[in-house]
């Protein structure tokens, strides 16, 4: 087995173990955005992590531990923010050396997608914290990212202009159109939901409304509903 380097193994000491009931039992609040709601095969996404919010008590250890698709992979010198977040030698982690770690704290990092990419894609992550007086390392996970390729419609495709009127209480909810979106009053974004919408044109009535700890995509991009058809029959 190969030698943990010290960032590494200061780093898995941070990972949960034990008997999970710290004496700051309050986890921060941890968000993940992509740089876009659709990938390129062959080419890089950007994320984005958030760490605690201000007066949070700062945390003496972090380790984040994301969970790529199959052949993603972290660019090594992409990694970068507060903290002094560090790409740990497995190219699996990102570690945080700084002696002071503020809260909120964020950091970015790239990935690398194959070229033989294709069809939805899901980005998730894990956080390991630990802060002082607290017995044993916690972990707390964020939204997990919903990618989609470039041209593939997202959830429902419609060939003319569509109007969105429901709400999105849970989960994921796609819509597409070849032609145009509109998202009425009435619809809002529930906390942990999630709304992806791909259209030429999008438009938003002034009532619409997303909630904290909800996530909205949307892509003003050429839409054939042809193509999930031709991916469902591919599929069979």
């Amino acid at each position: 087995a190969q030698a943990q380097t010290q960032p590494e193994a200061q780093a898995a000491d941070a990972r949960p173990t034990g008997d999970m009931t710290p004496a700051n039992a309050a986890a921060p609040q941890v968000t993940q955005q992509a740089s876009a709601s659709t990938y390129s095969p062959g080419g890089t996404l950007t994320l984005t992590q958030t760490i605690g919010e201000s007066g949070d008590s700062p945390p003496v250890a972090l380790l984040w531990a994301p969970s790529l698709p199959a052949g993603w992979s972290i660019l090594p010198d992409s990694v970068s923010g507060q903290g002094a977040p560090e790409l740990s030698a497995s190219g699996e982690a990102i570690l945080f050396l700084a002696s002071s770690l503020p809260q909120p704290l964020s950091f970015s990092y790239q990935v690398q997608i194959p070229a033989t990419a294709s069809g939805a894609q899901t980005i998730a992550a894990a956080l390991s914290y630990q802060r002082l007086g607290m017995s044993n390392p916690a972990q707390v996970a964020p939204a997990a990212l919903s990618l989609h390729s470039d041209g593939t419609p997202i959830g429902d495709c419609h060939g003319s202009a569509f109007r969105i009127t429901a709400p999105v209480t849970r989960g994921q909810q796609g819509y597409s159109s070849e032609v145009s979106l509109e998202v009425a009053d009435s619809v809002q974004v529930s906390p942990g939901a999630e709304l992806q919408l791909r259209a030429p044109r999008i438009h938003f009535a002034p009532g619409f409304r997303v909630e904290t700890g909800g996530r909205l995509g949307a892509t003003a991009a050429a839409v054939n509903c042809s193509a999930t058809v031709s991916a469902s029959s591919a599929s069979l």
